[in-house]
């Protein structure tokens, strides 16, 4: 049996509910005009529409177009511009003008015949296009920005998905007497296929749903780990082999069988999602996940994930996304991903690259490596100095040397290598960056009282140096030396 197949079949209870929101996403932008210029072009080189969108309407995989025109008065003309079949005009009124209108979509909401629903002024209003009455909507507040259509249940009556300007999602089951809001169903915004398009997923009765506004609806078993699920986060934590634009996959925030913590990676396919196993979970570290938050924190245009544990121990930690996903995941899920405390990026010969600093050395000593954008990590440097929160860093090229980079048109000219100081606790060091993605670490004579720390580039000279500002206000410095086998001057003078 399909997937498809399996979730149509199960009890109304199964089909609704689902996990928490982790952040407030917003959708993809169903509109394709400006809300101020109204201005969308229409795929087959017809004149350009005052409103439009997009939405699979012919079953083909294909965005179609829906568009509006002003008539007189209350009247409009709607253009539908399926890929697959011959254009459509109707005539319809309705009570507003263009520049009221948001945001809009079609469905079968009823069984009964197409319906137009838009966001105008914050508020769903329907048209009906075969002259059935209006579908009612019930349980609809207000500050909507966005709509979708869905069959979220697989019944193949459309339901509703609309969003408000907080980015709250609300659902609306559809059925012959209207649009009825399921407060059950918690959706995650979720790009499955890299398009214009509003996809999401969610949770229920122990499967993982998607819904893919070209390709439909898809569900899957949870993995057995995955006993009570509390939240999702979303994001794109790979590149995606057939298209390097998307790759988004979902982080699933549960709890096992006894109770423990786990965060599950779910990988998207063709045909949904696919669980690689779990990133972190207390039956294998002992540590008990209670909160994850996506963000790209290295800033190297994949999303990673930061994990925050009960009792505030151990600390939050940040699994950083490669190219393939998280690492290293082995066939028999035993193993978690690679997590660190601490990141930062730092350009090395016209590259930019992800400085990690770990708690992992013995006696919770820093441990530093980095990592390219294509997932090469040099060799872990143990610094030998405690990892105590919270790290200051200063980044700045301290002994001015070089490698060279091709620039656009082929020619070769210097870039910088980029160090990093680090004052953790009282101990003050600074890392030497090298082309080949290793350290060359300087320990540096600074008093326990150092509060903070910053660069300076300093006029004429190539290479930068490091300020300190103690706790009563003075400021030392530490000249930077120039040339490869350079770096800082290890004790301070006073800044002038």
């Amino acid at each position: 049996m399909s997937d498809r197949a399996s979730a149509e079949l199960e009890p109304d209870r199964c089909r609704h509910g689902g996990a928490s929101r982790i952040g407030a996403t917003l959708l993809i932008a169903l509109v394709l005009a400006s809300n101020s210029a109204h201005a969308g072009s229409s795929k087959t080189g017809a004149p350009a529409f005052p409103f439009a969108f997009e939405q699979q309407l012919d079953g083909d995989g294909q965005p179609d177009l829906v568009a509006l025109d002003p008539l007189k008065g209350r009247n409009f003309k709607l253009t539908i511009s399926p890929t697959a079949f011959a254009e459509q005009t109707i005539r319809i009124s309705i009570g507003g003008t263009l520049a009221q209108i948001q945001a809009g979509t079609l469905g079968n909401f009823t069984g009964k015949g197409m319906t137009l629903a838009l966001v105008m002024g914050g508020a769903i209003r329907t048209v009906s296009l075969n002259r059935e009455p209006r579908p009612l909507i019930s349980g609809a507040s207000s500050n909507y920005v966005m709509i979708s259509t869905a069959d979220l249940n697989g019944d193949v009556v459309d339901d509703l998905v609309a969003q408000h300007e907080d980015g709250k999602i609300d659902v609306f089951i559809g059925s012959p007497t209207g649009l009825r809001l399921e407060p059950n169903i918690k959706l995650e915004p979720l790009d499955l296929g890299g398009d214009a398009l509003a996809d999401f997923v969610w949770t229920s009765c122990a499967r993982i749903f998607t819904w893919n506004s070209l390709h439909g609806l898809h569900s899957a078993p949870l993995s057995s780990q995955d006993s009570v699920v509390s939240g999702l986060g979303p994001g794109r934590f790979r590149v995606a082999a057939s298209n390097p634009i998307w790759a988004e996959d979902t982080l699933i925030l549960s709890k096992d069988a006894a109770g423990g913590g786990v965060v599950s990676w779910y990988e998207s396919r063709d045909d949904g999602l696919v669980c690689r196993g779990a990133i972190e979970a207390r039956s294998i570290t002992g540590n008990d996940p209670i909160d994850i938050e996506v963000n790209d924190w290295d800033g190297n245009g994949l999303d990673d994930v930061a994990v925050s544990y009960a009792n505030g121990w151990p600390k939050r930690r940040i699994f950083l996304a490669y190219p393939e996903g998280f690492r290293p995941l082995d066939a028999a899920r035993s193993t978690i991903a690679k997590s660190t405390r601490s990141v930062t990026r730092l350009w090395e010969g016209g590259k930019l690259v992800t400085i990690s600093l770990n708690d992992g050395g013995a006696n919770n000593t820093i441990h530093a490596s980095m990592i390219d954008d294509d997932g090469n990590e040099g060799p872990v440097l143990d610094t030998g100095i405690p990892f105590v929160e919270p790290l200051a860093l200063a980044s700045a090229n301290f002994n001015g040397d070089t490698a060279p980079m091709k620039d656009a048109a082929g020619r070769l000219s210097p870039s910088p290598l980029e160090d990093v100081a680090i004052l953790s606790g009282q101990r003050l060091i600074a890392l030497l960056g090298h082309a080949n993605l290793t350290f060359t670490m300087i320990a540096l004579n600074a008093p326990p009282d150092i509060r903070a720390i910053s660069a300076q580039d300093v006029p004429g000279n190539t290479a930068n140096d490091l300020w300190a500002l103690r706790a009563d206000g003075t400021k030392l410095v530490f000249p930077g030396i120039a040339g490869a086998k350079g770096g800082l001057t290890t004790t301070p003078r006073a800044a002038r």
